[in-house]
């Protein structure tokens, strides 16, 4: 069974840390028919004034400069990056998946 590969375009984001920019990077994803793969938000390592947004997007549904393009039309929006375009051609990513489990211990 041979399976086709999916392609994603990774993007990080740094934007201000205010009320509402997640949902207008949301609702521009949505306005434009593009489909997200996933989506992480946590502070910034430097300032507690920005956040990181991690953004996998379908490399199908959405050309990257496009993207990038609109993204970078937004207020709030500060820097963006591609984590894996500045990485030498054939190198390997690792992705994770995290689970969360519960056990019982009895003492």
């Amino acid at each position: 069974m041979s399976r086709t590969p999916v392609r994603h375009h990774i993007l990080s984001v740094l934007v201000e840390n205010k009320a509402g920019v997640l949902a207008r990077i949301a609702g521009l994803f949505a306005r434009r028919g593009f489909n997200i793969y996933s989506l992480a938000v946590a502070p910034a390592e430097s300032h507690a004034r920005f956040s990181r947004v991690t953004i996998v997007v379908d490399a199908e549904s959405a050309p990257l400069e496009q993207i990038v393009g609109q993204l970078d039309k937004l207020v709030n929006v500060v820097a963006i990056q591609r984590p894996l375009a500045t990485r030498r051609r054939g190198a390997r990513t690792a992705a994770r998946d995290v689970a969360l489990g519960r056990r019982a211990s009895f003492g």
